[in-house]
């Protein structure tokens, strides 16, 4: 699988690359679970440019303008984890195997639930079900685009 400026390392720093990524967002994902990136706190960077912007909103489109970039964002960090989990598993390899799929959802999922979990002892956060959800349908869709995508990243499998 052909990786961005990755082309030209060998298979295991390809691989060590991807981890970090992989890892770094991981950390990311948990870092806005905290206090810090509460409704709230977005609210008072997101509400601001979209008065400005479009100052003739109402306040319940502002709140849903604001709860749908934050959903989005849920849906968009777990499609890009997912990836790259599933490129550390790819990388270096040239024929398809299923079962790279599982090696990048599993962790998905289970970080998904478990940072929903982990809000429920923060302050300003509560855990949710629906946005773990949502986490897991990023990841699904990423991964189902890479499944789609398959026969033009990989070369089929001699028999």
């Amino acid at each position: 699988m052909k990786l961005l400026c990755l082309e030209k390392l060998s298979k295991y720093k390809k691989k060590i690359i991807l981890s970090i990524l992989a890892l770094t967002c991981a950390f990311s994902i948990t870092s806005f679970s905290t206090d810090k990136f509460s409704f709230q706190k977005t609210s008072s960077f997101i509400e601001p440019l979209l008065r400005y912007f479009l100052p003739s909103l109402s306040e319940s489109t502002i709140y849903t303008i604001n709860l749908s970039i934050r959903k989005s964002a849920h849906f968009t960090e777990y499609g890009l984890l997912a990836l790259l989990l599933f490129a550390v598993a790819a990388s270096g390899e040239r024929a398809w195997k299923r079962r790279w799929l599982l090696y990048a959802f599993v962790p998905v999922a289970i970080l998904a639930l478990v940072d929903e979990y982990m809000q429920t002892f923060t302050v300003t956060r509560r855990g949710s079900l629906s946005d773990s959800l949502i986490d897991i349908l990023g990841a699904v869709s990423a991964l189902t685009t890479v499944w789609l995508l398959r026969r033009r990243l990989f070369v089929k499998k001699p028999h």
